[in-house]
């Protein structure tokens, strides 16, 4: 569940929880993103990209054949090059993907597995 802070519903509410549970604020080549955070555990790596339009989750797991050429940093800036996104626009509800993107933030951070969240995605190649 969310923190209780006042709207915490929104993109901002959402950045707030992130900072609290332990994720890292990063910065991004992409200017896509408004808010970039990243947290890693004995599964994998989890990047939660904030944008105006909705979320970004990229997740890159230890078993994946890419995991070491996944993205590139220099100066704390994330570059990507490939990985398992799944993204979720604010078309339907605001709400619900702010929701299921702190519920996906949180069962990483509790070193939880998530790799079956991005089963129906694809893997991105770019």
């Amino acid at each position: 569940m969310l923190h209780d802070l006042g709207d915490k519903n929104s993109l901002e509410g959402l950045f707030i929880n992130l900072v609290q549970n332990g994720y890292e604020y990063v910065e991004t080549v992409s200017k896509t993103w408004k808010y970039s955070f990243k947290y890693q555990n004995e599964f994998g790596v989890l990047f939660v990209l904030l944008r105006n339009g909705g979320v970004d989750l990229k997740f890159y797991p230890k078993t994946d054949e890419f995991y070491l050429d996944s993205w590139t940093e220099k100066n704390n800036i994330y570059r990507f090059q490939c990985g398992m996104t799944k993204r979720m626009s604010f078309v339907s509800s605001t709400h619900s993907v702010v929701r299921r993107s702190a519920a996906i933030a949180k069962l990483h951070r509790n070193n939880k597995s998530i790799l079956y969240i991005f089963d129906d995605s694809e893997k991105s190649l770019h």
